[in-house]
């Protein structure tokens, strides 16, 4: 593991941060990525990357325990600014931090495994699979448009969808006797990402019409088109000294 993070911190900044959290999203280093993360702290380095690496930690490990949490509250607050308190406030609230619970569910290895989230030797020239779209994680969100439209709804995503955030449900447009239904196609998905989704998920979109079995077609609509940047811009209170 030593020899692992030597050999992290020597790459570019941009480089360190893709490895680790791809490290991460895999599950090999999760339960060491404290030092990490207390290193780029007391180094001071851009908040947005520390923010981003903490919250993809949380999710990760179905929350962090309480005292680690404070933990972080308190060595952000210290090393960025006391109006990060603010910060934390928003974050808890979007769900991209929480405090772990008593008894973890586990959701993401579960996820992460069910839906083959990661993918290892990724040919991202000649892709033949979604997850080339971030140099080998599959979009959860896509992977749950192939399930759907490749098994006819939420049914056969009982189990897995009790381990996403929110809530869940189906319902179904009947036509009236007088509408044309050679207008319509069972094969023509809208997918609508509220909030906003990525350049990537929209990639991997196309990908999946490209290649799906049922020659299935998507309608993308979103409120925003976002990254993990101009997510954070708008969880980050600004402050004078705030380093980006």
């Amino acid at each position: 593991m030593k020899i692992l993070r030597s050999f992290i911190f020597k790459l570019p900044t941009l480089d360190v941060n893709y490895v680790i959290c791809k490290l991460v999203l895999s599950n090999i280093i999760l339960t060491r990525i404290t030092d990490t993360l207390q290193e780029m702290i007391y180094r001071e380095e851009s908040l947005k990357k520390v923010l981003r690496l903490l919250c993809i930690q949380s999710i990760a490990a179905d929350g962090l325990k309480p005292k680690l949490l404070e933990f972080y509250k308190r060595e952000i607050v210290h090393s960025y600014g006391y109006h990060h308190l603010i910060t934390f406030d928003r974050l808890q609230k979007s769900g991209l931090l929480s405090a772990q619970d008593k008894t973890p569910r586990k959701s993401y290895p579960i996820l992460r495994s069910t839906l083959n989230l990661t993918v290892e030797n990724v040919n991202e020239k000649e892709p033949n699979d979604i997850s080339y779209t971030y140099s080998g994680y599959a979009p959860l969100t896509v992977r749950l448009v192939n399930w759907i439209t490749q098994r006819s709804g939420l049914k056969y995503l009982a189990d897995m969808v009790k381990h996403l955030p929110g809530n869940a449900f189906q319902d179904s447009q009947k036509l009236s006797a007088t509408q044309d239904r050679l207008e319509y196609s069972d094969n023509h998905t809208l997918v609508y990402f509220l909030g906003g989704c990525t350049y990537a998920e929209v990639s991997a979109l196309r990908f999946l019409a490209q290649h799906h079995p049922n020659n299935a077609t998507f309608t993308i609509a979103t409120t925003k088109l976002i990254n993990g940047d101009t997510l954070l811009d708008t969880l980050i209170e600004p402050g004078k000294d705030q380093r980006s």
